[in-house]
């Protein structure tokens, strides 16, 4: 722990991090990000068009899920949820900005492999997590259906899984020079 020390105080943060996962951060150079293999043959334009496809993609899946699908169990528990005027749906769709561009950009910096079937994997993986936390989460804290929070873990599944589709699709490796 002392040679930690010393380097949080000697060498900054970049260095602690390329100390400790030396296989994550590769190449990593902090004068050079351009540099890392991650970072080399970033097309903006794939993770702009894959950040508003998988903004999309959700607020529709949302939009079905919650507005149709879900929408008379939500109607049955009136004292659970926000009168539907009192909504605050920026806020909604802000977090979904957010959640879809991390999404891309932990795709497009973290999966080596790329193409629909890698896409899927990490959706899967991604919607597990999310729909985990969300249904356990929702379920333990609000006095909800078991119903419901089985189906925001489905929903959440889904949404991964359509989301890692779309990043398969549009993001691809670099082309060799």
């Amino acid at each position: 722990m002392e040679s930690l020390a010393v380097t949080c105080s000697n060498a900054g943060l970049s260095h602690i991090v390329r100390r400790l996962l030396p296989s994550a951060v590769g190449t990593y150079n902090p004068d050079s990000l351009e540099e890392s293999p991650r970072v080399q043959g970033l097309n903006m334009k794939q993770w702009i068009s894959a950040w508003l496809g998988v903004f999309f993609a959700w607020a529709v899946l949302d939009l079905i899920g919650h507005g149709l699908i879900f929408g008379s169990l939500y109607a049955a528990m009136p004292g659970v949820w926000r009168p539907q005027a009192e909504i605050k749906i920026g806020v909604i769709y802000a977090g979904v900005l957010t959640t879809a561009g991390a999404f891309v950009a932990l795709y497009k910096l973290q999966i080596q492999s790329r193409g629909l079937v890698a896409g899927l994997l990490y959706g899967l993986l991604f919607g597990l997590a999310n729909g985990a936390s969300v249904a356990c989460g929702g379920y333990a804290v609000h006095p909800i259906q078991a119903e419901l929070a089985l189906g925001w873990f489905i929903l959440a599944l889904v949404e991964g899984s359509v989301a890692g589709l779309i990043v398969g699709r549009i993001i691809r490796k670099p082309k060799a020079a």
